[in-house]
């Protein structure tokens, strides 16, 4: 699930993606490096489906996004504290211009 303060971006992107249609977008899901690196790897993809359903029920055309997950791998803090755990599950959107 997308929580209630990052639908806000999650539809302003949509409502650019749809209004540039020379913009394509890459989600990637990321999360920290608790439990089993399988795990993480298909939660990070449900993640990363999870903005994509939403941008696609915002009016965004669905070969227009990519989703992937990348899970433990790209970390942007140590996973040493709660804090530094909370910025590595993440989702990252890339605009593209086709």
């Amino acid at each position: 699930n997308v929580d209630e303060a990052s639908q806000v971006n999650v539809k302003d992107f949509a409502d650019f993606l749809t209004k540039f249609p020379a913009y394509s977008t890459n989600i990637t899901g990321h999360t920290d490096n608790q439990g089993p690196a399988s795990y993480n790897l298909q939660l990070s993809k449900k993640r990363a489906d999870a903005v994509k359903a939403l941008l696609v029920d915002q009016g965004v055309s669905a070969d227009k996004i990519n989703a992937t997950g990348e899970g433990e791998t790209n970390p942007v803090a140590t996973n040493n504290t709660k804090a530094d755990r909370a910025q590595n599950r993440r989702i990252e959107a890339e605009l593209i211009r086709n």
